[in-house]
């Protein structure tokens, strides 16, 4: 398993290469608190690495832009906003929030949840993304579910977990490959 040592900021640690593309992850996540009122953790899909568009500072570093497919995760808001499951993407560093569970699922600190989430090109080119999570030792159905359809901008890339502003276990995980499916 993987434990921050100086929580806060914005972690990754990513796997695969540039090319995957329809797989699943799950994994299990201990939140042990989170540190600030805007935070998350969870899974980026197709992710491709820092660019520098749009460049900052005098020498263009450090790399600034992040091209993505999804931000599959659960989020802290600061109170504007209940916290929540959520899928987002960004076109031209612009957040777009696609999905949101309304369910009312929430996370505990100190308590261990379940993480499972997909990317799947479809045959009609768009790509569905899904996140699941619940609660260790409790049914996989009593945990919050959501999906998004689109047409990504960048659907294939590696896979990274996230976390900003918390601090948090996760592991063991695991990432399987799946299948293209029909569009419906």
């Amino acid at each position: 398993s993987i434990h921050i040592d100086e929580p806060g900021y914005d972690r990754l640690v990513c796997l695969g290469d540039i090319t995957w593309d329809n797989y699943q992850v799950e994994t299990r996540m201990t939140l042990n608190n989170f540190t600030s009122n805007f935070a998350g953790l969870g899974f980026i899909h197709g992710w491709a690495g820092h660019t520098s568009d749009p460049p900052t500072g005098l020498s263009g570093q450090p790399f600034a832009g992040a091209p993505l497919g999804a931000l599959a995760w659960y989020r802290v808001f600061g109170g504007i906003n209940p916290e929540r499951l959520e899928i987002s993407n960004f076109i031209d560093d612009t957040e777009i929030r696609q999905k949101v569970d309304d369910s009312g699922f929430t996370l505990e600190p100190g308590k261990t949840y379940h993480f499972r989430s997909r990317t799947q090109t479809l045959s009609n080119g768009k790509v569905l993304y899904t996140l699941k999570a619940w609660e260790d030792g409790q049914p996989e159905s009593a945990g919050g579910l959501i999906q998004a359809l689109n047409d990504s901008v960048q659907p294939v890339g590696s896979l990274c977990v996230v976390t900003f502003f918390a601090d948090f276990t996760v592991g063991p995980t695991t990432v399987i490959p799946i299948g293209n499916t029909p569009a419906s």
